[in-house]
């Protein structure tokens, strides 16, 4: 081989591992961000169960009481975390006349003579767990309504759906609706639309190009800046109709937040 021909190849190999590393490395990258954006998922729900105060909200139907014992829920950004609990005067064993859907964070208990689920209770979730203490199931979920799954019947939170009565025209399902208990910043901008912030999320009336939250203690907080991945403070973002959500990776303290910075123009908290 001559000279000339080894220069080639070894050039050639030299360039095939720069694109290697490159591959590795954004193999790695990924592999990064993913896995903070769990961390801080994990750490948001840890600080919304928290969060959490007594309710003790509820409805009975039949020999069920289903009762919404603690919450946390910010309505306008449409999280939170809630526990609720089904407990029976009847002679039910919830350790075999229950099952619980991990995947989709529903409750059917009670067989029917057919052998079928009688009732199904549905919570707003993006994630729940269970567990049977003394004969009564205790459900803990975390709200995401842009995220999870969510039955819309009556725009409730948590819905129980008698089987034997679903095809009526009218099933009249019983259920709550979440206490709200949102903290937030109301921002006035131009054509009358608004920015809500709120200690888990901003939501946004306007379309966004480039937005960060400036804090009294000179801090900013980048939110979003179009066509530059600058994914370290939001974990997600959703649409609503005419609503854009931004939730953020942590919770915020709304008090201390001086003024946002929405597509190049300040405006300030009054």
């Amino acid at each position: 081989m001559s000279r000339k021909k080894k220069i080639f190849v070894l050039l050639g190999i030299i360039v095939m591992g720069f694109a290697c590393i490159g591959i590795s490395c954004k193999k790695k990258t990924y592999v990064d961000e993913y896995a903070y954006r769990e961390s801080c998922i994990e750490k948001k729900r840890e600080d919304f169960f928290n969060l959490m105060t007594e309710c003790k909200n509820m409805f009975t139907y039949q020999q069920y009481e289903i009762t919404l014992e603690k919450s946390y829920y910010d309505a306008c950004a449409g999280e939170g975390c809630v526990l609720v609990s089904v407990k029976t005067n009847g002679t039910e064993n919830f350790e075999t006349d229950a099952f619980f859907d991990n995947k989709t964070g529903t409750l059917y208990f009670e067989r029917t003579e057919s052998g079928d689920w009688r009732y199904e209770l549905y919570i707003i979730n993006d994630e729940a767990s269970f567990e049977i203490i003394d004969n009564s199931i205790y459900i803990t979920a975390y709200v995401d309504v842009n995220n999870g799954t969510y039955y819309s019947k009556e725009n409730k939170g948590i819905v129980l759906v008698d089987c034997e009565k679903e095809n009526e025209e009218d099933k009249n399902c019983p259920g709550l609706s979440f206490p709200n208990n949102t903290v937030a910043k109301e921002i006035e901008i131009e054509k009358g639309k608004k920015i809500y912030i709120t200690h888990s999320a901003l939501v946004s009336e306007e379309e966004v190009f480039d937005l960060s939250i400036n804090f009294n203690n000179g801090k900013e907080m980048v939110i979003h800046k179009a066509g530059e991945d600058i994914g370290n403070k939001v974990i997600n973002v959703s649409y609503y109709e005419n609503l854009i959500k931004f939730s953020f990776n942590e919770l915020i303290d709304v008090e201390t937040i001086k003024s946002i910075r929405l597509n190049g123009e300040i405006y300030e908290l009054q």
